[in-house]
């Protein structure tokens, strides 16, 4: 039995267009996403997780590099435990 049914909301984006045009990859950053989701279902609540308009969440690649995450450990410590998130409308 579920305590609690906890709503997450991450970005949806996948870029930003720059002033200039160009695109720049973004997207949620892993760690924000996987460490609270552990702490969370690991005390027995559910996660809901949602994007604006119900958009397919993209995480920031830079996110997942060891450099941007603790280095080696550091990203071992969290990812083993990470759940791609499933996007919903938020309305």
């Amino acid at each position: 039995m579920h305590m609690a049914r906890i709503l997450f909301v991450v970005s949806g984006a996948a870029y930003w267009v720059l002033k200039d045009g160009t695109r720049y990859a973004t997207g949620y950053w892993a760690e924000e996403f996987a460490l609270p989701y552990k702490k969370v279902t690991d005390a027995g609540h559910e996660v809901v997780v949602a994007t604006p308009n119900g958009v397919t969440p993209h995480v920031d690649m830079m996110s997942l590099r060891p450099s941007m995450a603790g280095g080696e450990e550091g990203l071992w410590n969290w990812s083993r435990s990470s759940v791609p998130p499933k996007s919903c409308a938020v309305r």
